[in-house]
């Protein structure tokens, strides 16, 4: 017997970005239009796809979900408080796209809960998706330092 993927989806949601993350990430009017795969190896969830592309990433290494550009763009929008985001200035976008970096300077405000190596949102001055990435920098040490790489994205959207 097999459990629903989408509960153990929103569980871990919720534990990754906080509560109410997998309820924004997997709201009940989507979970129809969504397609999970399984690795076949392990039969563990690897991919959730949403109308063919890929929404999110079960990374096996640490059992964490890697939000796609879409599913970034849900948690935005959906949830209430500023969880696991990075905004950054807006005169520094046009340069984040072609570093593929988020430099200290560069941050405005950040979620100071953040650790080093978890997934982040980074969104700019009007809470636009700007790209998703892993942390290299805590929270409290993107706001003391004064110098460095803070993020790395794994994904940017151009079309703000």
């Amino acid at each position: 017997m097999r459990l629903d993927p989408f509960m153990i989806l929103k569980k871990v949601a919720d534990y990754q970005f906080g509560y109410g993350a997998g309820d924004a990430l997997f709201p009940s009017d989507l979970i129809s239009k969504m397609e999970v795969k399984y690795s076949r190896k392990s039969g563990k969830i690897k991919y959730v796809f949403l109308d063919n592309k890929t929404y999110v990433t079960f990374r096996a290494s640490d059992g964490f979900i890697v939000p796609s550009l879409e599913a970034a763009a849900n948690l935005i929008k959906n949830m209430r408080l500023f969880k696991y985001a990075v905004q950054v200035d807006n005169l520094f976008v046009p340069m984040i796209f072609d570093i593929r970096r988020v430099l200290v300077k560069h941050i405005k405000r950040v979620d100071p809960n953040i650790e080093a190596g978890s997934e982040v949102i980074v969104i700019d001055e009007n809470n636009n998706i700007v790209g998703v990435g892993r942390a290299i920098l805590s929270g409290e040490e993107m706001q003391l330092m004064k110098r460095g790489v803070a993020v790395k994205l794994r994904k940017i959207n151009r079309e703000r």
